[in-house]
């Protein structure tokens, strides 16, 4: 069991059609319950935030279900993020007056540019935008990828989080590909680069965290805080 760490624990929940779902390395996606019942357990836990993620609103140009987020937003008292399908100024809006907390974006700021970021973070603060990084190694070095991990980049990481840090952006979320929804433990060689790293602004980490070992060893890299769905979602960790 994790007790208080002065640390993020955050509740990833990814979802498709109304129902949450997990793959294995952003692949092979399955469904395993409802989101619903999964938040009302976090909300009455001590998890930090729900993370939503809507995992195929960008891949499939859909446009976000407001009445849904606005339901989820009602059924817990956490800090709400979102991630998924935001592609305009009036669309991070619309997610504020209807509940979240906080937006993430990933694939807008590779298909289109980074510009959105200046008008969200003069309007609603910076602490209200990050970014969300899914990460692979590619012949050696670590690459940006968007669309739920399915489309490459060419951007190396260091790159991009030194882009990022122009925009003044709140935080960023680094999910390892490789280990996202795996038993085989956090990506320490990328938690590693990252540590040499200096950043100005907090960084989460999400990928392959099984248990409270794995999130103690991972916070004593000075990460804000860990992001994590399956591990949290079948029970094998207790916050």
């Amino acid at each position: 069991m994790i007790k208080n760490l002065n640390k993020r624990i955050i509740a990833r929940l990814e979802v498709k059609s109304r129902k949450l779902i997990k793959g294995f390395m952003m692949e092979g996606l399955r469904v395993i319950g409802d989101p619903e019942s999964f938040i009302n357990k976090y909300s009455n836990s001590s998890v930090s935030e729900i993370f939503l993620e809507d995992i195929s609103a960008s891949l499939y140009s859909r446009k976000i279900d407001k009445t849904y987020i606005r339901q989820m937003s009602k059924i817990t008292n956490l800090p709400l993020a979102y991630l998924g399908g935001i592609n305009s100024f009036s669309d991070a809006s619309m997610l504020f007056l209807n509940g979240v907390d906080k937006i993430y974006l990933n694939t807008y700021l590779f298909k289109k540019n980074l510009n959105i970021l200046d008008k969200i973070i003069n309007t609603y603060g910076s602490q209200s935008v990050g970014a969300v990084l899914q990460v692979k190694k590619i012949f050696g070095r670590y690459e940006v990828f968007y669309e739920g991990g399915r489309s490459r980049s060419g951007i190396l990481l260091h790159d991009w989080i030194n882009r990022l840090k122009k925009k003044y952006i709140g935080e960023i979320v680094i999910m390892s590909i490789d280990r996202d929804g795996t038993n085989f433990g956090p990506d320490f060689e990328l938690i590693n680069f990252l540590s040499s790293i200096k950043l100005s602004f907090p960084i989460l980490y999400g990928g392959g965290i099984r248990n409270c070992n794995d999130i103690k060893k991972t916070l004593n890299y000075n990460f804000d805080g860990v992001v994590i769905s399956k591990h949290l979602h079948n029970g094998d960790i207790i916050i």
